[in-house]
């Protein structure tokens, strides 16, 4: 899920982190702007601003080499909501067969 985040230092587009289980934590950052945050003591401190998202992949089916390729594809890409398209397309598959069934068998 996209959310915003700070961090002190400038950030790469991209972090693979290989969790060695045959899965990865992904980290899409996309960066906004820079901001000055002031302490209680006056003094500024620069911050930097990105559009991150961050989830969990099988390394197999989403590789490194596919994010490296284009990090802002992913910015948005959520795994939950592939898996419910994935359920909803299986179930319009299985209506439409028992369908046909119905047609073929009840002639």
């Amino acid at each position: 899920m996209k959310q915003k985040a700070n961090f002190y230092e400038k950030q790469e587009p991209y972090k693979y982190m290989r969790l060695g289980n045959g899965k990865a934590d992904v980290f899409i950052r996309e960066f906004i702007e820079e901001s000055e945050e002031v302490d209680e003591n006056g003094r500024k401190t620069i911050l930097f601003v990105y559009n991150q998202n961050e989830f969990r992949v099988n390394e197999n089916e989403i590789t490194e080499e596919m994010i490296k390729e284009n990090p802002l594809y992913w910015i948005d890409y959520n795994p939950n909501e592939q898996e419910i398209s994935l359920i909803s397309r299986l179930e319009a598959i299985e209506g439409a067969i028992l369908e046909l069934g119905e047609m073929m068998f009840n002639d």
